[in-house]
């Protein structure tokens, strides 16, 4: 499957987004509580994926990799939540 996506076989890569981009949005959502910001960041890694595909190297599985990827996004995000949480407050 990596190898198809890597040669720009969209129907390869249309069956990996159609087969994680719900869970992954339900894995972030759980983490954010902000389907919008679980979307946008799931776009996102799916937009990555495409493309990068040409280099992308992937170590375990699609599936690993993606949610990996998930929770590098929700973390990222929740830190930038609370750098400008703390921000605000000291104002």
């Amino acid at each position: 499957l990596l190898q198809l996506i890597k040669n720009g076989d969209k129907q390869a890569f249309k069956y990996v987004f159609d087969t994680y981009f719900t869970a992954l949005c339900r894995f972030m959502y759980l983490y954010l509580g902000d389907t919008q910001e679980a979307e946008d960041i799931a776009s996102d890694i799916f937009s990555s994926v495409w493309e990068n595909r040409k280099k992308l190297e992937i170590r375990l599985t699609f599936k690993a990799y993606l949610f990996q990827a998930a929770k590098n996004g929700t973390e990222r995000l929740l830190s930038h939540w609370t750098i400008s949480t703390d921000r605000t407050l000291r104002k």
